[in-house]
C-alpha cells in the first residue's frame, strides 16, 4: 500500500471513543469523538479533522496529510495545547501498510529541550481506524497520551 491509497483509504466521516492519559500513572479520561477525512486540492492532500469534548468544553484538531509511496508528511494542530505553532512530522509506512507513523517535537519552554511525539494511524479488523499518540521525554522515555477509536459512520 502506498500512502496515497492509505490516506484514499480513510476518506470519509468516523465516530469512535478517545481515551486520553495526562501522564503516567494518571487515571484515563474517556470521551466521544468524530473526524472527517477528505482528499483536497484535486486528490494532492488529505485532510483529516476530528472533535471531542473535554470536560464540557468542545476541542478539535486537524491533520493536513501529504506524501507518496512510503513517506508521509504530517502537519498537526489542534485547539487544545499546540497553538499557535503546528507540529510538522515526517513519518512512514510500516507493518505492511497497515501504519502511518509519525515522529515530531514540540517545545516545552525557552530554557528546556523540545519533547518527542509520535502520532500512529493503523488500520484494525477491516475498516476500523486506530489514532495513538505518545509523548517522549528528552530522556527517550515513552508514555501513551491519546488512543481514538474510530469506526466509519
Amino acid at each position: 500500500m502506498t500512502v496515497t491509497a492509505f490516506y484514499n483509504r480513510m476518506a470519509g466521516d468516523w465516530r469512535g471513543t478517545c481515551n486520553l492519559w495526562f501522564g503516567p500513572g494518571e487515571p484515563v479520561r474517556t470521551c466521544d469523538t468524530e473526524a472527517r477525512v477528505r482528499a483536497i486540492a484535486g486528490d494532492a492532500y488529505h485532510l483529516m479533522t476530528y472533535r471531542w469534548v473535554f470536560e464540557g468544553e468542545a476541542k478539535e484538531g486537524a491533520l493536513f496529510l501529504g506524501g507518496h509511496e512510503e513517506a508521509a508528511t504530517a502537519t498537526w494542530g489542534d485547539s487544545w495545547h499546540m497553538a499557535p505553532d503546528p507540529m510538522v512530522c515526517q513519518g512512514l509506512l510500516e507493518d505492511g501498510g497497515a501504519k502511518l507513523v509519525f515522529p515530531g517535537n514540540y517545545p516545552t519552554g525557552p530554557d528546556t529541550p523540545d519533547w518527542g511525539w509520535r502520532t500512529e494511524l493503523t488500520w484494525v479488523d477491516g475498516d476500523g481506524l486506530i489514532m495513538e499518540a505518545y509523548n517522549i521525554t528528552p530522556e527517550g522515555e515513552e508514555a501513551i497520551a491519546v488512543r481514538a477509536e474510530y469506526r466509519r459512520a
